[in-house]
């Protein structure tokens, strides 16, 4: 019996590292942003579609880490087949390199169909859009003035 305690111990440890590893490598992908706000909405929404983590984790702006922001995404939304999606866009008028999206359509899930609404901000670096998601890699928050990306289904 104390073999296959021990047995198990080893198996749930490796998997813990095997994890561990994924994700912690997933966090550090290169965040590649877009080159255009409009684009930075429509590769967030097929990234939710696809459950790709990776895909959605470069668009997230360098230096946070939204690694449970992302899984958290991926349990509402992830594998939804969008529809009826509408975009606005607005550019912050003060600090051009703030802008905010208001997304909104049909999600189907498995054989449920709800309505979905996306707020989202985003930031410009370097000529590069990237989503404003998650914690700073030192443990911070986003500052306050900055509202953090939100999806939740609209009820009716």
């Amino acid at each position: 019996m104390k073999e296959i305690l021990q047995l198990s111990c080893r198996i749930f440890l490796l998997v813990a590292l095997v994890w561990s590893v994924t994700a912690f490598s997933a966090c550090k992908a290169p965040r590649t942003g877009s080159d255009t706000k409009e684009g930075l909405v429509g590769t967030f929404i097929s990234a939710l579609h696809g459950r790709n983590f990776t895909a959605l984790n470069s668009l997230v702006e360098p230096g946070y880490d939204a690694s449970s922001e992302v899984e958290q995404l991926f349990e509402l939304y992830g594998g939804c087949e969008f529809s009826a999606v509408k975009i606005d866009v607005k550019t912050n008028t003060v600090a051009g390199f703030l802008a905010d999206a208001h997304v909104s359509g049909i999600c189907r899930k498995a054989a449920l169909l709800h309505q979905f609404k996306l707020d989202m901000s985003m930031i410009e670096e370097n000529g590069k859009w990237f989503i404003e998601l998650g914690k700073r890699d030192d443990g911070s928050a986003i500052p306050a003035w900055i509202p953090s990306t939100t999806m939740s289904p609209e009820k009716k």
